[in-house]
């Protein structure tokens, strides 16, 4: 997998990836980042499971539901509030802030099922907690790759991290279900707040030995009350990245309701699993393969990945055979992948550095707002005209917004002096 650039410089997939991982404090990291985003994973089975499990005859679904929407949303919800307070950090603060409030709360999760106190109340309120700093936790992400990356490889650095996020998604549920049978759901979550706290301590010592360098005295610092979306209303090209997103997860969501519809239309539940697991595959891969492109120009990549997703679902809206479908939905993957990275890449370059947090915190809040909404939005569709006509209007919608924004940048640069 090696290739020579234009004036010989080597692009092999080794040699886009060395010089991130030549930088300790990204080295150092990264074994956290991995544990963290595993933990999660294993969470994401855990959460529904003990709810259902602690919830009155006959609310396991309801319960269920809440759950779920409370370990993500709250941090959503409270991304531009906590702008005025959390805008002017540095990347690693904001994951350690966020390392110690998720495993603080989720900790709690056991000892009080241990004290018989775990309650339904008591448990929402504790999910909730843990996720205030979520969308922060993007942001942190975001901005700790731009402070410590080399500033020709943030793609790559970004592509990592991408990597780490799709490889927890293929073996976290695994190894949850696993777990859960063995040792529990509440056991569980216990593991992934210690994955948690293990992150922010490792990234408390970093900090330490690798400190973040101070802010320029001409930094055009807005004061801390500037809101977020005060700090995006300058930037129409970060406006339009998020915008783009937004609307291409929000046409995601639908995959996340209608796709288990079709499946049982045609199969069981382990077949559902296997399109996940090969939509994890392609991802890896994907999302691998993504920092090795580091000439592949980000706008065009960004838009035709929009169009290529929209492309991979039409044999599941079109009815095609188990095989197609299957494949497709690998190929997908593949494609999806690349996305975030290059996003982020994108807001890296366009955010001056005293707004990439405010922008990062952002672009996490639509990432984390969208599918769900998406989601929302598409159980009606699907009660009524089907799984194969919804995953066929994402896929078609999905296809115009890439057709669309083509459209808005080629515009734009014809009419650029």
């Amino acid at each position: 997998m090696r290739g020579r650039a234009p004036g010989g410089d080597d692009t092999g997939m080794l040699d886009s990836y060395r010089p991130v991982l030549a930088r300790p404090a990204i080295r150092a990291a990264l074994p956290g980042l991995g544990l963290s985003a595993v933990g999660d994973g294993m969470t994401g089975v855990a959460v529904p499971w003990l709810a259902i499990r602690l919830a009155p005859h006959g609310g396991g679904g309801a319960l269920a539901g809440l759950a779920v929407a409370a370990f993500t949303l709250p941090g959503v919800v409270l991304a531009a509030p906590l702008a005025r307070w959390l805008g002017h950090r540095d990347g690693r603060w904001l994951l350690i802030a966020n390392a110690v409030a998720r495993g603080g709360c989720l900790a709690a999760v056991p000892a009080a099922a241990a004290m018989g106190a775990l309650t339904p109340a008591v448990y929402v309120t504790l999910l909730a907690c843990s996720s205030v700093l979520y969308a922060w936790s993007g942001a942190g992400k975001a901005t700790m790759v731009a402070e410590l990356a080399p500033g020709d490889r943030l793609r790559s650095a970004n592509s990592l991290l991408g990597t780490l996020d799709w490889l927890a998604l293929l073996a976290g549920p695994a190894l949850g279900g696993v777990l859960i049978a063995a040792i529990g759901a509440p056991a569980v979550l216990g593991i992934d707040a210690l994955t948690w706290l293990l992150l922010g301590a490792t990234l408390t010592w970093t900090r330490r030995r690798w400190p973040p360098e101070p802010p320029q005295d001409d930094d055009p610092r807005p004061a801390r009350g500037a809101g977020l979306l005060r700090a995006l209303a300058g930037n129409p090209r970060i406006l339009a990245l998020i915008t783009l997103s937004f609307v291409f997860y929000l046409l995601y969501g639908p995959v996340e309701v209608a796709l288990p519809v079709y499946v049982a239309d045609t199969g069981s539940a382990q077949l559902l699993g296997v399109f996940w697991t090969l939509l994890a595959a392609g991802g890896l891969v994907g999302a691998l393969l993504t920092g090795a492109l580091r000439r592949l120009p980000l706008w065009p990549a960004a838009i035709t990945i929009v169009a290529g997703w929209g492309v991979t679902l039409l044999p599941l809206g079109l009815g095609a055979s188990l095989p197609i479908a299957l494949a497709a939905f690998c190929a997908g993957g593949l494609i999806y992948a690349p996305y975030g990275p290059l996003a982020r890449t994108l807001l890296q370059r366009e955010s001056p550095p005293h707004l990439l947090a405010r922008t990062s915190a952002a672009w996490s809040a639509v990432v984390n707002l969208a599918p769900p909404l998406g989601t929302l939005i598409a159980g009606p569709f699907v009660t009524t005209v089907g799984a194969h006509v919804t995953l066929l209007w994402s896929a078609v919608a999905t296809i115009a917004l890439a057709i669309a924004a083509a459209a808005v940048r080629i515009s734009r640069a014809a009419h650029r002096p």
